[in-house]
């Protein structure tokens, strides 16, 4: 008797170090050890006797119903994250329960180990709501944005393509001036290159602005990845850029989505990507999922973005390309109208890293 209480007293000392609650229930179901900090964690008062403990596993909530549906099921290990109300205060726990046999004759014993979460469950809770509330504020920016675009793309077009046409005009009759047709011919040519690119300004902010509505549909994101991977890879190959892709086995990951504007925005992060890459370097592209979001990333060697400038590549009309465009602005708009995030960053090689993260659940409202 007073080893098997010495070994208890050393086997409780050794588990409140892991700072971990330790419930141990006979082939009898009956609770033959239980820890310090299961107690504090489940309510127990100090100096109790542990029976008490059996009440708490018969009531009628989560934990209860835990242990129960684990005797019924019989697995060898179940994780669970529960409720529990102590005090008229919700804890969350995340509790495992493991299953050991013994004696092939008796009922198997179940060590139940408790963590109590709450402080990281109020924390990730609080994160997620600062995070919709960023959203919702970007949503809102970018919905002003939108019309502003609109109304200067329904101003600017009238008055470019008259000086295009009149340029283009101009240019089938210059061998009227005479002595003066080379210089004209000249600076009439600037006016129409100026006018074109005028025009290509126009058009992004135009497509930029109808970007109204988000229609999602429940589509395997798997095959989307599929699809503009291989996009990537033939762009890439042209270039002499190469890539390498690093993704689970996956058959499906269902995500709702407007499959045609996701795709179009990834299509013009991956040629954005390319564009800006070394020649002949490698970009190392990877995909992970998990029960609550996928998260896709590019690892791209370039010396064409400063550290200085990463932070405003999705500003619009900034880039580090020929030609000034709203392409990683679209991006940016469609991926945070699908309740996502994209960041840029530099890596530890000083290279320059896309991020996209899109969560399984969507909070944002249709703008």
């Amino acid at each position: 008797m007073g080893e098997n209480t010495s070994f208890k007293k050393h086997l409780n000392l050794f588990s409140n170090y892991l700072n971990e609650g330790i419930i141990l229930l006979d082939h009898q179901r009956r609770v033959s050890f239980i820890n310090s900090s299961a107690k504090s964690i489940l309510g127990i008062r100090k100096g109790r006797a542990t029976p008490a403990l059996e009440t708490i596993l018969q009531r009628k909530d989560e934990l209860g119903g835990l242990i129960r549906r684990s005797l019924e099921r019989g697995r060898d290990i179940i994780n669970s994250e529960i409720a529990y109300t102590l005090k008229s205060r919700e804890k969350k726990l995340l509790i495992t329960v493991i299953f050991i046999t013994v004696d092939s004759a008796q009922s198997p014993s179940l060590l139940i180990i408790c963590n109590d979460i709450t402080k990281l469950w109020k924390l990730h809770r609080k994160e997620r709501e600062l995070l919709r509330q960023l959203r919702e504020n970007h949503v809102d920016h970018m919905e002003s944005l939108r019309q502003i675009a609109d109304s200067v793309a329904h101003e600017v077009r009238n008055p470019i393509a008259s000086i295009g046409g009149y340029a283009n005009l101009l240019l089938k009759k210059i061998n009227l001036f005479g002595k003066e047709a080379k210089s004209v011919k000249k600076y009439l040519h600037y006016i129409r290159k100026d006018a074109e690119r005028l025009n290509a300004i126009v058009e992004q902010t135009e497509k930029y602005s109808d970007i109204r509505e988000i229609h999602f549909k429940k589509e395997n994101i798997v095959t989307l990845f599929n699809e503009v991977f291989r996009y990537a890879l033939r762009l890439a190959k042209k270039q002499g850029i190469r890539i390498e892709i690093q993704k689970e086995d996956r058959g499906q990951y269902i995500l709702y989505i407007d499959r045609a504007k996701l795709k179009d925005s990834l299509k013009m992060l991956f040629k954005y990507t390319i564009q800006i890459s070394e020649a002949n370097s490698t970009l190392a592209m990877s995909l992970s999922f998990t029960p609550y979001d996928l998260e896709m990333s590019i690892d791209i060697p370039t010396e064409m973005v400063s550290e200085d400038e990463t932070q405003f590549l999705f500003d619009p009309f900034f880039s580090s390309t020929q030609e000034p465009n709203l392409d990683l602005t679209i991006v940016h708009r469609i991926i945070t109208l699908h309740g996502g995030i994209i960041r840029s960053e530099r890596g530890k090689r000083n290279n320059l890293i896309f991020t996209i993260s899109l969560p399984k659940e969507k909070r944002l409202r249709n703008p």
